[in-house]
C-alpha cells in the first residue's frame, strides 16, 4: 500500500487504525509533541530537520513500530549522537537512513558502524555528509556483520565551477570499499570522484562494483591513471554545454600524458588493463556548435591511432571500462542514468 505523505499537524486528525502507512517529510522540533500522536504508529518514513540535542533525545525516544526509513537534515548530529541513534528504539525497524549535513566525519561513521542499528540497515546515504575515506574503512570493517544494499556518499551536483566531492570520499576510501567482501554484492555505490589514481584503478579491474566507479562529468577538473601507471588522462573543463540543462555537464581540454591534447571533451575517462589504450567522451558539433550528444574517442597512446565510435548517447558520458572489443560507463546523468555499451 502506498503511503500517504503528511505533515506533523495533521497526525491530529487521522485514525490511528487506518492501515494506510503514512510519510513526514519535514519535521522540526516543534513536531515532536505531533509525533507521540496514536496516529504516528502508521509512520513508515520520516524526515527529521535541525533538531538541537534535546530534541534529538526526545525522537530517539518515541515509539515509531512501523518506521522503516528516517532521515535527518542538519541538526546536532554529531558521533555521540549517531551511536545513541543506533541504540534507540525509534530505530527498532528501519532498514534506511539518510544523512544530509556534517555528522563527524570517520568518527561518525564508526560509532553507526558499531551500533545495533548499522546490523539492519540496507541502505546508507551520506548526503553532504562528510563520511571521508576514514569512515569508509570503518564501515568496511563492520560490512560482514551487516546487510548493506545501497551506499551513497555526497550528492552528484552539475553546473557548480569547482570540484566536486562533497563527501570527503577519496580514492583510498574506495579502496577501503573495495576491499570488502561483504560490499561486493551492493545494487548502488553512489561517489563522486573526481580522481582515480594507478592503486584504485588496478583494484577496479575485476571488480564487481567497478561498474558504479568511475570520473564525474559534472566537475570542473577529472584526473585518471592507467592501472599500472605510467599513462594519464586530465580534463580541465571552459564551460558548460550551451543547449544543456541549467545546471549541466562541462566540456573542455583533454590532455593525455603523451603530450596530445583534444578540445570539447568531456571528464569522464578511462584506460585499458594495459594502459596502452584511454577512451574519454566527445561533444558532438553541429554546424561548428557544441550540442548535449557525446560518442567515445579511443586513443592509443605513444602517439597512436585516434578512433571515435559512431554511436551518440544524449547528454553526458562517463565511462568505466575498456576491454579488447568494447567500452562500458553510464550516459545522462543529468536526467537519469543510462548504461552505456559501445563495440570497438
Amino acid at each position: 500500500m502506498t503511503a500517504l505523505m503528511v505533515s506533523a499537524s495533521d497526525l491530529a486528525t487521522l485514525d490511528p487504525h487506518d492501515p494506510q502507512p503514512l510519510r513526514i517529510f519535514s519535521a522540526g522540533p516543534d513536531d515532536l509533541a505531533s509525533l507521540r500522536l496514536p496516529a504516528a504508529r502508521r509512520l513508515v518514513s520520516l524526515g527529521a530537520q535541525w533538531l538541537d540535542a534535546p530534541a534529538l533525545q526526545a525522537l530517539f525516544a518515541l515509539d515509531l513500530p512501523n518506521l522503516s526509513r528516517l532521515s535527518f537534515i542538519g541538526g546536532a548530529l554529531d558521533p555521540a549522537a549517531l551511536a545513541a541513534l543506533g541504540r534507540s528504539p525509534v530505530t527498532a525497524q528501519v532498514t534506511s537512513l539518510v544523512l544530509t549535513g556534517p555528522v563527524g566525519g570517520g568518527p561518525a561513521a564508526e560509532s553507526l558502524a558499531g551500533s545495533p542499528l548499522f546490523a539492519r540497515l540496507e541502505s546508507l546515504e551520506f548526503a553532504d555528509g562528510d563520511c571521508g575515506d576514514a569512515g569508509c574503512l570503518a564501515l568496511a570493517r563492520a560490512a560482514e556483520r551487516g546487510r548493506l544494499r545501497h551506499l551513497v556518499f555526497g550528492r552528484f551536483k552539475f553546473g557548480i565551477p569547482g570540484d566536486v566531492n562533497n563527501s570527503e570520499v577519496t580514492c583510498r576510501g574506495v579502496e577501503h570499499l573495495l576491499g570488502s567482501a561483504a560490499l561486493a554484492g551492493l545494487e548502488e555505490l553512489k561517489v563522486a570522484l573526481v580522481a582515480i589514481e594507478a592503486p584504485l584503478a588496478r583494484k577496479l579491474l575485476g571488480s564487481p562494483l567497478a561498474r558504479f566507479v568511475w570520473l564525474f562529468p559534472g566537475s570542473w577538473t577529472t584526473r585518471r591513471e592507467a592501472p599500472a601507471g605510467g599513462g594519464c588522462f586530465e580534463f580541465q573543463a571552459s564551460g558548460e554545454l550551451p543547449d544543456g540543462p541549467p545546471e549541466g555537464p562541462y566540456h573542455g581540454r583533454a590532455t593525455l600524458s603523451d603530450g596530445r591534447s583534444f578540445e570539447g571533451c568531456g571528464g569522464g575517462a578511462v584506460f585499458s588493463a594495459d594502459g596502452s589504450l584511454v577512451a574519454f567522451p566527445v561533444w558532438e558539433r553541429r554546424h561548428g556548435a557544441l550540442v548535449s550528444r557525446s560518442r567515445v574517442r579511443v586513443v592509443r597512446l605513444g602517439g597512436g591511432a585516434v578512433t571515435d565510435l559512431p554511436e551518440t548517447v544524449p547528454g553526458s558520458l562517463t565511462l568505466f571500462s575498456l576491454e579488447a572489443d568494447r567500452v562500458r560507463g553510464v550516459a545522462s546523468l543529468e536526467d537519469g542514468p543510462v548504461p552505456f555499451e559501445g563495440a570497438l
